[in-house]
């Protein structure tokens, strides 16, 4: 994942991106997703609710590379409210 955000952000701006960290085991990709957000991007990570594996997202919310944690069901209306410019976020992580 880490090289998939890092080839993306050659070609947008942090600003432009709408980032989501799904289930998975690790670390990969946090770092990347920690500055998209520093830089005024927009992301999501799973919520335990539904991850399989939540140690990814999990990950993410600990550094504060999250600006929501959700279910899965609710990311892709998460995703289509950011592109429309509404109210970003419904539940806040927590540390």
């Amino acid at each position: 994942m880490e090289v998939t955000i890092r080839s993306l952000r050659q070609f947008a701006s942090d600003d432009q991106i709408i980032g989501v960290m799904l289930t998975g085991m690790g670390d990969d990709g946090v770092e990347e997703m920690v500055e998209i957000k520093r830089g005024g991007g927009y992301t999501i990570a799973e919520s335990e609710e539904t991850a399989v594996v939540g140690g990814m997202p999990r990950k993410l919310a600990k550094r504060g590379g999250a600006d929501v944690l959700a279910p899965a069901y609710e990311i892709p209306e998460l995703i289509f409210d950011a592109v429309e410019g509404r109210s970003l976020g419904r539940t806040q992580p927590s540390d």
